[in-house]
């Protein structure tokens, strides 16, 4: 991520139209979230306050009050990016949003975290090559565009909740009990999982070792 895309002055108004944009940061990677705050600043935008969970973000916004929340998707223990960014739906409605993941579908996080019901601008931090993806995300969500800027991954909930347990390093059987199917059923899915995904078995290696491999892809990690 390059710092500096942009001038001072260059970000949009906020909606007195003479002040800059106010922006909430909300990242638990300390590095990730000063340099977030630095290069939002340096493009003319008004970093209001600097947050690492959410508990910080919600006693934030009792003194600031931003147009804008960029919010990391997974902030460790405690409620995701998604969680927040229902609150924010729900009590703070004119405070756009902004997620920013290394998930290309939240559901690879958690089969209860979707995008179906909320207002968002969502960015996977893979394809962030420079600063100017985050601030032309931002320019989306204050423009009142909530179409994401990258589309979810092609799997159905069972699908993909079969790989995030393969993931975590469930046999078939445990899968089968975790999901209250048969160990029949499951097989079934990774056979379609393969074919969605289009993993090739001819290029050889256990088909849930190249499933996994796609799954770590798909949430920015090198895997195993």
């Amino acid at each position: 991520m390059e710092a500096g895309a942009g001038k001072p002055g260059e970000a949009e108004s906020s909606h007195n139209g003479l002040m800059p944009a106010k922006v909430l940061v909300v990242e638990d990677h300390a590095m990730t979230r000063t340099l977030l705050t630095q290069s939002l600043g340096s493009a003319g935008y008004d970093v209001v306050a600097s947050c690492a969970s959410t508990a910080e973000a919600m006693q934030a916004l009792r003194r600031v009050h931003p147009d804008v929340a960029l919010v990391d998707l997974h902030l460790g223990e405690g409620p995701t990016g998604l969680d927040l960014a229902r609150i924010l739906n729900r009590q703070f409605p004119h405070i756009r949003i902004v997620v920013l993941t290394s998930y290309e579908d939240p559901r690879l996080l958690s089969s209860d975290l979707t995008l179906d019901d909320l207002e968002v601008t969502y960015v996977v931090k893979q394809n962030v090559v420079s600063t100017e993806v985050i601030i032309e995300a931002i320019r989306r969500a204050l423009t009142g565009s909530k179409r994401p800027l990258t589309a979810k991954v092609d799997l159905t909930d069972s699908q993909m909740e079969t790989l995030r347990l393969m993931a975590e390093g469930l046999s078939n059987a445990e899968i089968a009990e975790r999901r209250t199917v048969t160990e029949r059923a499951v097989e079934d899915t990774i056979r379609r999982l393969a074919a969605r995904l289009g993993v090739d078995r001819t290029e050889g290696g256990n088909i849930r070792a190249l499933l996994l491999r796609e799954y770590f892809r798909m949430i920015g990690s090198p895997g195993v």
